[in-house]
């Protein structure tokens, strides 16, 4: 007795195209949407590398934006809530966010050491700014880890950390206006290595600090 097997089903080729032609179909525009935040990513790094005081990365980014929308980028909603939060971010100015001139703590530059790091303790800040006299006179700032490198010193080698003058330890400020991007702040502060800014008027007075 001769038994005969039915051949087997194969996959419609059809079928296997349809669904080769959906895959593909959400690729461009998930393509297009890394472009675009890899082309934002490249932007901010070059801000970053070389920052230029007469631009604002937030007009650059509302370019990039604007460009997006006449190519017809396809952007989530959760991406473009980002990107609206970033813009709103970047709509703040340096006034907004300044510690304001009245509650500025400050160190006169004829400190010594020992009243330094009091002054650390009670201000609970890990940078102060210095000054002659009066603030509007700013001679740079200090961070408090330099005066606790001195200590580490004085245990070491027997350094008399008391007696070392302030002016060993100090260290550059910003100067900026009231009226700069904070975002463009932020972005001097990572090219610069200073992270702490000092807010003149037209006059050269100081107005706060960031």
């Amino acid at each position: 007795m001769v038994t005969t097997e039915s051949p087997t089903p194969q996959p419609s080729p059809t079928t296997a195209s349809q669904t080769g032609d959906a895959s593909a179909e959400g690729e461009p525009e998930q393509s297009a949407a890394r472009s675009f935040f890899g082309e934002i990513g490249a932007q901010l790094a070059q801000s970053v590398r070389k920052f230029r005081g007469s631009s604002s990365i937030r007009e650059s980014l509302e370019e990039m934006i604007e460009d997006s929308a006449r190519s017809h980028l396809a952007l989530s909603s959760q991406e473009r809530l980002m990107l609206g939060n970033l813009l709103k971010f970047g709509a703040l100015r340096v006034e907004d966010v300044m510690v304001p001139r009245a509650d500025i703590i400050g160190v006169e530059e004829g400190t010594s050491l020992p009243d330094l790091l009091e002054l650390f303790r009670e201000a609970q800040h890990s940078r102060l700014p210095i000054y002659s006299e009066t603030l509007d006179d700013p001679r740079g700032m200090v961070h408090v880890k330099d005066v606790l490198a001195l200590l580490e010193k004085e245990n070491e080698h027997g350094l008399r950390w008391q007696q070392v003058p302030l002016s060993k330890i100090r260290r550059d400020v910003i100067y900026v206006p009231a009226a700069m991007p904070v975002l463009d702040l932020l972005l001097k502060m990572q090219a610069s290595h200073i992270h702490l800014a000092l807010v003149v008027d037209e006059y050269g007075g100081t107005d706060g600090l960031v």
